[in-house]
């Protein structure tokens, strides 16, 4: 995540289903996690739970802590959750420079600036193994795409092999480990030659 955090993948609310076909959620049951924060409860406390077998979406998060990610970018308000600028919404105005005809004013991230790619990639960066499924609704396939053409440019060492037709987690699906072995083994050689 965050090729290019300047999209509307992260930046505009969402009024339809975006992510995987899943249904919106509804930010009134997630309140204890929307800002201003009345009691929230630290993170090291907060388990990986899944809905059993029977559940009708069997398998799916049972902790709300796992789907606040996905409600932050349907509220297209996820970069007030990373950077903790909620007022005044670095979101809004990001929202905003993003659909003008003006050049990007970067004094609008002065304050959080490392976490943009876009802005960052130097020579210095290490080697990098992008994969990325086609089919990707949660990352875009066109971040990894951007993050590519920045460290090209860079003269960084890169390689972006993308997977026709895989959403998000592909790697998790049953069967991933023999139908993507030769991906697999692409980017255990890549690393191997990188860090020995």
């Amino acid at each position: 995540m965050g090729g290019d955090l300047l999209t509307d993948q992260y930046l505009a609310p969402k009024a339809q289903s975006f992510l995987r076909g899943r249904e919106m959620l509804d930010p009134a049951q997630f309140s204890d996690y929307m800002h201003p924060f009345s009691n929230l409860q630290s993170t090291s406390d907060s388990p990986l739970v899944y809905h059993p077998q029977s559940y009708h979406i069997p398998g799916y998060p049972a902790n709300p802590r796992m789907l606040i990610s996905r409600l932050y970018l349907q509220l297209g308000v996820a970069l007030d959750y990373i950077t903790g600028q909620h007022e005044p919404s670095l979101s809004v105005a990001l929202r905003k420079a993003i659909h003008t005809e003006d050049l990007f004013d970067e004094a609008l991230i002065s304050d959080h600036k490392i976490i943009f790619p876009q802005f960052n990639v130097t020579s210095d960066w290490p080697a990098t193994y992008l994969i990325h499924g086609t089919s990707d609704t949660a990352v875009l396939p066109q971040e990894s795409r951007n993050l590519h053409s920045l460290l090209s440019k860079a003269g960084v060492e890169v390689v972006l092999e993308e997977l026709p037709g895989r959403e998000h987690s592909f790697d998790y699906q049953p069967g991933a480990e023999l139908e993507n072995e030769g991906s697999f083994d692409n980017i255990v050689q890549f690393f191997y030659r990188h860090l020995t």
